[in-house]
């Protein structure tokens, strides 16, 4: 099925999902930073002590799992709701999948960095 939204509703929407995932963002970043510098003296650590024995695989998963930045995908569709919004547009045409990611905040991209970043958000005190 298809239908039609407004133009305003739809970048509204975007813009409440895009200024959540920023907060997370910054939350989760806080906590990884935090996380990855601990990583980092415990290599030092062992290093200084087991020399070659010393493992880098803890550092090595923290870094491979550092928060994902999806600001840059809010942008495009925003920028693109805005332009049209600007040639005089009201409406738009979205089918079943369009809502679901507009309004649920259901991008595929979204739901793997949603999932990773809450991780690390929901320890920050």
């Amino acid at each position: 099925m298809k239908t039609k939204i407004r133009i305003e509703t739809a970048i509204e929407v975007l813009q409440k999902n895009l200024d959540e995932h920023a907060t997370e963002l910054v939350d989760a970043t806080d906590v990884w930073i935090k996380d990855a510098v601990a990583a980092l003296e415990k290599m030092r650590d062992a290093v200084d002590r087991e020399g070659v024995k010393a493992s880098g695989q803890a550092l090595w998963a923290i870094l491979a799992a550092r928060p994902e930045d999806n600001r840059m995908q809010y942008a495009k569709f925003l920028g693109m709701l805005k332009r049209a919004k600007d040639s005089g547009e009201i409406m738009i045409e979205c089918d079943e999948d369009d809502y679901d990611c507009i309004f649920q905040d259901n991008w595929s991209w979204r739901v793997a960095s949603k999932a990773r970043n809450t991780s690390y958000s929901s320890r920050k005190l």
